[in-house]
């Protein structure tokens, strides 16, 4: 299954965006994990800071690893891993895109 946090709007600040994100990710977990598609836009500082917050959770184990989008290739072992794992990641819409807005995060 596939979870969408869009935090491109609606968000104060950074560090409330940051504190949706990791609400986000503990729902995913505490509901058996899936994937968490993280909507953060191309400019500003908040992509930076999102991908900055989940390689510190992979670093603590709390996610499998984070994908992101412009890197998103299915040749890659890990997003083929993943693909086994969650059959609906390949079914994403932005699957084949190298839309650097987007980050997926596999808890």
């Amino acid at each position: 299954m596939i979870t969408v946090l869009d935090l491109r709007y609606g968000y104060e600040s950074i560090d409330e965006a940051i504190h949706q994100l990791l609400f986000s990710v503990a729902s995913v977990c505490g509901s058996g994990g899936g994937i968490l598609k993280i909507i953060h836009g191309e400019r500003g500082r908040l992509p930076s800071a999102v991908r900055h917050e989940l390689k510190g959770l992979k670093q603590r184990s709390k996610i499998m690893c984070a994908i992101y989008g412009e890197k998103l290739d299915s040749a890659d072992e890990t997003v083929r891993y993943i693909c086994d794992k969650f059959p609906d990641f390949s079914a994403d819409e932005d699957f084949k895109t190298k839309n650097a807005g987007i980050t997926f995060a596999c808890i």
